[in-house]
């Protein structure tokens, strides 16, 4: 089941307008709409809110992102699908600028044999259609739950993307540096 509501109100700039998204049109089985954030990411494809919502499951179990958007009185959409099969790519995912170039990142939990992993793609708004070019992949301990929340924090100045390992109760911080992710400081252990 979507927990995206069923109509969303966007702001193109100079006006609003309510876009309906409709779960059931998409298949069902790739989990569309299970995490998604609403906002002006990409300037370069609509001056108005963007839905960029994952879907997990999409693809056979890839996983990836629809980008929702207005250019004028069209709606558009863009979807970015991952390229390693099971990924479950979007579980959990933030968007900011990481490495202040001006262009918003990507920065999402996808899973692989040997375990989760956290990957960042850079200027995701003009990235093609596929997730085949992921510009760092830091990875988690097999069996844990790495990744499963991720934000984009300004710590001192600096954009740093907290990643969550529920199962350890950890936060782990990383600064994107060079096409890699550094961790930035200690890991955080919140006590229960």
């Amino acid at each position: 089941m979507s927990l995206l509501p069923a109509t969303t109100v966007l702001d193109y700039g100079t006006s609003q307008a309510a876009v309906s998204l409709n779960p059931s049109s998409e298949n069902s089985e790739d989990a569309y709409g299970t995490h998604f954030k609403v906002g002006k990411f990409c300037p370069n494809l609509t001056t108005g809110d963007m839905i960029v919502a994952s879907a997990p499951k999409y693809a056979y179990g890839k996983g990836g992102f629809g980008l929702i958007y207005r250019t004028t009185a069209v709606k558009t959409q863009k979807r970015l699908a991952h390229t390693d099969n099971n990924a479950q790519a979007g579980t959990a995912f933030d968007i900011g600028d990481i490495n202040d170039d001006g262009k918003n990142d990507l920065v999402f939990q996808s899973q692989t044999a040997s375990g989760p992993r956290v990957e960042v793609l850079s200027d995701f708004c003009n990235s093609g259609w596929t997730m085949n070019t992921e510009d760092a992949v830091i990875n988690g301990v097999p069996g844990s739950r790495f990744g499963e929340d991720i934000h984009i924090v300004k710590l001192n100045n600096s954009n740093e993307i907290a990643v969550v390992d529920g199962a350890s109760n950890e936060i782990h911080f990383y600064v994107f540096k060079e096409k890699q992710l550094i961790t930035s400081r200690p890991r955080y252990l919140h006590n229960t």
